[in-house]
């Protein structure tokens, strides 16, 4: 019998239900319709059927208390952290254990110490808020039950706010619908298709428990400190990690043949791991390291780690082992009351701290990526935060985290929370000698809920807002409001450069902002934008839209646009001054185009012209003639037809930059080596044309563009870089002289037209081209370069 299809969450339900809308009603914004300009085929959710006829019921005979106590958080979840790639993830090699913890991170030397025999800690009772004692006294279910309303809301299937960043609609969706995927781990190679989603159940059920006597502590705070024991911790922390290795990215990582796997890094360990356990397909690896996960049990004396590491994957193995001992827990709640925690679709589990990225000597190109999780994040309802802080963040690890961060693979750069105000759990081991420790499951962990500022609460928030790429949630439109704007106007998560990270999809956060407060005060960036509009001409406009560029758009771009602008402007404010420093800036502003060269064309199109504008008022003391905006970026928009999208932000940036400082030169001292110089320059930070997107798929085609532009080339590669120019030089004169790119790329004689001049007076220009003062031409490299 084939088993049922089953729809399966990557946010636990446990913790949508608390995102139901505000029972009271106060302010809410009611669902909208997405704006015209989107995509129609996303609707809206149907209203309620009214006039059904109601069934009868037969009555069911009780459940016994046990089943009571979890029968109602039987979810499937899923953890989409869009960051997170396992193969290119490095588990340092030094365990933090050895810091002070005794494997589990929440060991430390503030043990109580209960009696001078040793005796074991008593069972504990309802005063000790532990969920063991609270889970035996069911409640007793009310005897006159209210009938079945069909209009009624589920309470275990409530309606939630999801606001949708593609459609920039907000909706109300039901809790059972909303962040999951359809048959996601379904094993149709076993008996039991449907056996990776049983054990889920039942760990979820665990986890469930645990978090919903903390949320009822939070509620009454009948003491200071909620306990909970080593196997309820280990619990909660092995729920997480599953949360975020069951999700989609991994699922799509795994979900190929071994011909199609292109994760270098683990492909052949990945291979021998199947000839070993007689696997077929990369799929299966997954699936297994799930069964092997969930299947052992944590136990307090560590041998769970030597059968997850004989079992599983090693390298997802040892980043389980790694999530499971080198972090402390703790729980946060907004210090004010009307603020409150969000979700997105990957913030169940998602990480903060920087990215570090490995170069090749020899080649100077980018390889493998490692990353610091300094901080795990989990929003367990809109007033309660699970942190997994890094041991690394002690305070008696002080020293061990300066040598760490004066390791050459790893990026020296703080944490947003480094200075935030959370302690260990205390423990409590019931014996009198701490040398005599033997950790057993017994053992309880008292944890303090820490109230936070609004200041870190809108930075846990932002680390969500900043990286969601398909949904937002949240309970109360003001808090939601408040802490979006705040969001909107923070540079400190924009300008980041230590995590390398560029947000997407900004105009429809800005969007929701006019939707939760049509009528409000709009942010400086808005009266920004709307005064760069109007200075735009219909051709611009034209040319704006031809990149893709939509009415309803248009105003997030422009402020996108400004947003890029002061990013730009802040990362050479806080860059090194002075010549000793050139390369460091250099490095850097390679860096920046590398990441702005992602975002849309549309944006980077009125970027380049703000850009361009302050950079003329910096350079030569005047403003732009505000009906010439012109630049080497409309001969890209008159070209999009031919040239492909994905190259569009890329080619405005250079064209920009390497017309804007000719010109410079030109003004400043127009002389062939200055000149000369300056193509030099523009070569060492961009690449040449033999890199270039119109040779692809030819014989001159090369990479070399792509190690020139690293932020962190190799010696080698500085020392050629004059002879590699000096063959750039000759390339472009053949390549002209050919007439290759024009030929295969113009459709007209219009594109040919415009063509010529993007490539040889902009882009690549040879001696004839370049522009001189008073001072004579350009000869050949080697008459003017030595």
């Amino acid at each position: 019998m084939e088993a049922k299809s089953q729809y399966h969450h990557f946010i636990p339900r446990f913790v949508l239900r608390d995102f139901a809308a505000d029972p009271k009603g106060e302010n809410q914004v009611p669902a909208t319709t997405a704006p015209s300009t989107t995509n129609p085929g996303t609707a809206n959710p149907k209203p309620k059927r009214k006039n059904r006829k109601k069934k009868k019921k037969k009555k069911k005979k009780p459940q016994s208390n046990a089943s009571n106590a979890v029968q109602d958080d039987d979810d499937n979840d899923d953890d989409d952290d869009e960051e997170v790639d396992l193969v290119t993830q490095k588990i340092d090699a030094v365990g933090i254990g050895s810091l002070g913890s005794s494997g589990i991170s929440e060991e430390s030397n503030k043990a109580t110490v209960k009696g001078a025999q040793g005796k074991q800690t008593p069972k504990p009772t309802a005063k000790e808020n532990t969920p063991s004692s609270t889970s035996q006294q069911a409640k007793p279910k009310p005897k006159n039950r209210r009938r079945y309303d069909p209009e009624a809301d589920d309470p275990k299937n409530p309606l939630i706010k999801y606001y949708s960043l593609d459609t920039l609609a907000i909706e109300e969706r039901r809790v059972a619908r909303v962040y999951g995927n359809q048959d996601m781990y379904r094993d149709v190679s076993a008996a039991d298709a449907n056996h990776i989603e049983n054990r889920l159940a039942t760990l979820e059920q665990s986890a469930a428990q645990v978090v919903r006597f903390i949320k009822e502590y939070q509620k009454n705070r009948p003491t200071s400190t909620v306990t909970i024991t080593r196997i309820q911790l280990n619990q909660l922390r092995k729920f997480l990690f599953v949360m975020k290795y069951r999700n989609l990215l991994f699922w799509r990582k795994y979900s190929r043949t071994m011909e199609e796997y292109d994760t270098v890094v683990d492909k052949e360990r990945m291979a021998t791991y199947m000839r070993k356990k007689k696997l077929t397909k990369p799929i299966e690896v997954w699936l297994r390291t799930l069964k092997v996960i969930l299947d052992t049990k944590v136990d307090a004396a560590g041998s769970w780690q030597r059968t997850v590491m004989q079992e599983a994957f090693r390298g997802d193995a040892l980043w389980y082992i790694f999530h499971m001992t080198e972090s402390y827990l703790a729980f946060c709640e907004p210090a004010n009351s009307e603020d409150e925690f969000i979700i997105t679709e990957n913030g169940f589990g998602i990480h903060e701290g920087p990215t570090f990225y490995s170069i090749d000597e020899a080649t100077g190109a980018q390889k493998d990526t490692s990353y610091t999780e300094y901080h795990k994040l989990a929003p367990l309802s809109p007033r309660l935060l699970l942190v997994l802080r890094s041991n690394y963040l002690r305070k008696e690890n002080k020293e061990a985290l300066r040598k760490r961060r004066m390791r050459p693979e790893v990026s020296n750069a703080k944490s947003l929370f480094e200075d935030l105000p959370v302690e260990p759990a205390t423990p409590s081991y019931g014996m009198a000698l701490a040398q005599q420790f033997i950790a057993k499951d017994e053992h309880t962990f008292a944890f303090k809920i820490y109230k936070v500022s609004r200041e870190y609460l809108d930075l846990f928030n932002g680390v969500l807002l900043q990286e969601a790429t398909e949904s937002i949630t949240w309970r109360t439109d003001s808090a939601m409001q408040r802490t979006l704007d705040a969001f909107l106007k923070n540079s400190r998560l924009q300008i980041n450069s230590a995590n390398m990270f560029v947000e997407s999809k900004r105009p429809a956060k800005f969007r929701l902002s006019i939707l939760l407060n049509p009528r409000g005060m709009l942010l400086p960036e808005f009266f920004e934008a709307e005064a760069s509009m109007e200075s735009y001409s219909r051709k611009e406009m034209q040319r704006y839209f031809k990149l893709g560029g939509t009415p309803a758009n248009s105003m997030g771009d422009f402020t996108s646009a400004g947003l890029v602008q002061r990013e730009r402007s802040a990362m050479f404010d806080q860059s090194p001054k002075g010549p000793q420093h050139l390369e460091t800036r250099n490095a850097t502003n390679r860096l920046e185009m590398m990441r702005f060269s992602r975002l849309p064309p549309r944006v980077i199109y009125i970027h380049v012209k703000l850009w361009r504008s302050n950079a003329a008022r910096n350079a030569f003391g005047r403003t732009p003639d505000a009906d010439n905006m012109d630049g080497p970026e409309d001969l890209i928009a008159d070209l999009a037809h031919i040239i492909p999208a994905a190259y569009h932000s890329r080619l405005m940036l250079e064209a920009s930059m390497k017309a804007f400082f000719r010109e410079v030169n030109l003004l400043q001292h127009g002389t062939p080596d200055a000149m000369m110089g300056n193509e030099m320059t523009t070569f060492s930070q961009w690449g040449g044309i033999c890199s270039s997107c119109f040779l692809e798929n030819t014989p001159l085609y090369t990479k070399l563009g792509e190690q020139i532009m690293s932020s962190k080339r190799s010696k080698k590669l500085e020392d050629s870089m004059m002879q590699m120019f000096m063959t750039d030089w000759k390339n472009r004169k053949d390549i002209k002289k050919a007439g290759l790119i024009e030929e295969k790329w113009a459709k007209t004689e219009e594109d040919k037209k415009l063509l010529k001049e993007l490539l040889w007076t902009v882009l690549w220009p040879c001696a004839e081209d370049i522009p001189l003062g008073a001072n004579g031409g350009v000869d050949e490299p080697g008459c003017v370069i030595c």
